[in-house]
């Protein structure tokens, strides 16, 4: 937040409205005389495209960090993020308890184990088994 509150301001201060009135010797304005462009202030923009630079580059770099072990990043899967919302019946007082997510059921032969988020113990899930 302050990386973008610190580029705003600076972008703000690169480029601005500058009004120039004509005055003559008796120190009146002149009819006529007044010229409106656009001003711009170097130190401003670079150090603009310093501070931009420093948020991508620290975007880029976010990117290459591992995350810690536990809910895995479901991005868009409509059916990994159904299977973790699916609480177990018998896990009433969720919404009061601290949560975890991992595998609630066992897989066994003839169906798939279940993980989601719950209040109760949690197992990690084991790679290549099916879960629900």
């Amino acid at each position: 937040m302050i990386l973008f509150a610190v580029l705003h301001w600076c972008l703000s201060q690169s480029i601005f409205l500058v009004r120039v009135d004509y005055y003559d010797s008796d120190n009146n304005m002149v009819d006529g005389q007044s010229i409106s462009t656009c001003g711009y202030s170097n130190i401003a923009i670079i150090f603009t495209i310093i501070t931009g630079s420093i948020g991508v580059l620290t975007c880029f770099a976010n990117g290459f960090r591992r995350f810690k072990p536990g809910i895995p990043l479901a991005a868009g899967c409509s059916a990994v993020i159904s299977a973790a919302c699916h609480r177990l019946e018998w896990d009433s007082h969720v919404a009061f308890e601290e949560v975890k997510w991992g595998v609630v059921k066992e897989a066994s032969a003839d169906s798939p184990g279940h993980c989601c988020i719950t209040s109760m113990e949690v197992k990690q899930p084991v790679e290549g088994q099916l879960y629900a």
